[in-house]
């Protein structure tokens, strides 16, 4: 990735030995950096899939509602400093609701605001400017330990449904709450790792609370032990409408706040060095990384059996073929089962039905 997520943004190459590519096209070049992560813009851009362009005019129009609930414009510049705080309270207070439906269009409103109020905004500028001070106030009013229990309660409950674990199939719709959770807990997360490498920062307390309060256990667990668990049930195929990819951007995110990156771990490496009278490292291992070329890994030894007997291989595409059809199969009995206990259950509604319309009658 490059300064602008699509170049180089510099770096020695090794020299290529004439025998190490014989063929460009099966070994192409890979244009990337080496480093932590990307620029603020194009970190955040990576948190989101096309599929979730149409959920950005939900929370718009989530920010409109609470403001007409509240009694105030629908335009957050206009607003003193008092009158957003005040709004940040009460939808803190939505969010302790028992009612999912309140919850959750508070929860996306306050999306709204971490994105920077984008729908009022002239440009990309202001909305990041916007979206820095709206963060840092989330922050301080104690939005993040909201959403991690709100994170908490919504793992329980998708873990708990029957409804869930009687579907054939997942939807994007089935991660809804999810992705808003973590979308927040990603965009506050990012701003504090960025903030964190401004020494004159007006924020430079918050950001210290921030790797503080990541060392606190929510809880019984710390928050990225929460989110590993997450992605072990991912893997089990007990919670497949888990977003793998948000959990992981977050739990990479917090990891590099709270541990540091590349440099952090070069310096710890030489303090604990030259502790134990152990030599300088002559030469750093992540700079040669840096500038080595970039390629495919070797193949195993199975693959190269398999390429050399073309019988092989397709005795285990038939096979493939095989397994492939018998789930489908499978699926189509499942399908079966599942109509044939939609259609019981409203067999067992229509008596009641028919019951009802009669006194009604009566």
């Amino acid at each position: 990735m490059g300064t602008n997520g699509n170049g180089r943004r510099g770096g020695a190459k090794l020299h290529m030995e004439e025998g190490d590519c014989n063929n460009d096209m099966e070994s192409p070049e890979l244009d990337f950096v080496y480093d932590d992560c990307d620029t603020q813009a194009n970190e955040i851009a990576e948190l989101y899939s096309y599929t979730e362009h149409p959920e950005f005019q939900l929370n718009v129009k989530a920010f409109e509602e609470i403001m007409e609930e509240f009694n105030f414009p629908p335009s957050w510049q206009r607003l003193t400093e008092s009158q957003r705080r005040t709004i940040i309270m009460k939808l803190l207070e939505y969010l302790d609701l028992a009612v999912n439906d309140i919850r959750m269009r508070a929860a996306r409103c306050i999306l709204y605001l971490a994105q920077g109020c984008w729908a009022e905004m002239q440009s990309d500028a202001e909305q990041a400017h916007w979206a820095r001070l709206n963060i840092f106030n989330l922050y301080e009013m104690g939005v993040f330990s909201a959403f991690v229990e709100l994170l908490n309660l919504e793992i329980v409950r998708s873990s708990t449904s029957t409804v869930a674990s009687r579907k054939l199939a997942e939807s994007l719709a089935d991660s809804t709450h999810l992705r808003v959770i973590l979308s927040v807990l990603y965009l506050i997360t990012e701003h504090m790792r960025t903030e964190s490498y401004n020494e004159n920062s007006e924020y430079q307390h918050l950001v210290q609370l921030f790797k503080e309060e990541l060392g606190t256990p929510y809880g019984e667990e710390l928050l990225p032990v929460q989110l590993l668990n997450m992605v072990t049930h991912i893997c089990a195929g007990t919670a497949s409408h888990f977003p793998m990819k948000k959990v992981l951007l977050l739990l990479w995110k917090i990891l590099l706040v709270y541990l540091g990156g590349i440099k952090e771990l070069k310096d710890r490496k030489m303090k604990l060095r030259e502790k134990y009278g152990l030599a300088p490292i002559a030469e750093d291992t992540l700079e040669v990384v840096k500038g080595m070329r970039a390629s495919s890994p070797p193949p195993s030894a199975v693959d190269m059996i398999e390429n050399q007997n073309p019988s092989q291989r397709k005795i285990k595409d038939v096979d493939r073929a095989m397994r492939r059809q018998t789930f489908m199969k499978q699926t189509s009995l499942d399908e079966s089962d599942e109509q044939i206990y939609v259609d019981k259950e409203e067999t067992k509604l229509k008596p009641k039905l028919s019951i009802l319309h009669v006194l009604q009658a009566i």
